[in-house]
């Protein structure tokens, strides 16, 4: 097909501009409603790959009185660790001791704060959660990540 000059009606240049204008802007938007909304639910995605990741080699003793049975992620921005204390004797002497307790707390607020940096960023709740080896709720300590800037007292959770 030839216009009134005898050229092609369809010249490279009008397809690319057809391209350019109309087609690669409905296939951009197109194509982003299979990707997440918002970086937040990207990271709560990664969070779940995290814990689902983790969760393939645990259960894992971390020490002679302690094993970390699995991660999860959720809910909300939140991600839990659940560690069973496995020597009853050490359950008992952590939870009657209050100095021991919140010496714990403060060890596992400075691992959140100072090693999981990525977590306060996004302003993940991070929680430990302690049972004893008949599965029972011993404590569950949570670290919000407004408690990194704050005073050590003011952890309590």
């Amino acid at each position: 097909m030839e216009n009134e000059q005898g050229e092609p009606v369809f010249k490279i240049e009008n397809v690319l501009k057809l391209l350019v204008t109309i087609v690669l802007p409905i296939g951009l938007y197109v194509g982003n409603f299979g990707t997440p909304e918002s970086a937040e639910e990207a990271f709560r995605a990664a969070l779940a790959r995290e814990a689902a990741q983790m969760n393939k080699t645990l259960p894992q003793m971390v020490n002679a009185y302690t094993r970390l049975d699995k991660a999860t992620a959720g809910p909300g921005n939140s991600f839990t660790y659940v560690y069973t204390v496995v020597d009853d004797g050490a359950a008992t002497d952590l939870m009657s001791d209050p100095t021991k307790l919140e010496a714990f707390r403060s060890q596992l607020r400075g691992r959140v704060c100072d090693v999981k940096s990525e977590y306060m960023e996004h302003g993940t709740t991070v929680s430990y959660a302690l049972r004893n080896s008949a599965g029972g709720a011993l404590a569950k300590i949570s670290v919000d990540p407004r408690q990194c800037s704050a005073p050590a007292a003011d952890n309590k959770s």
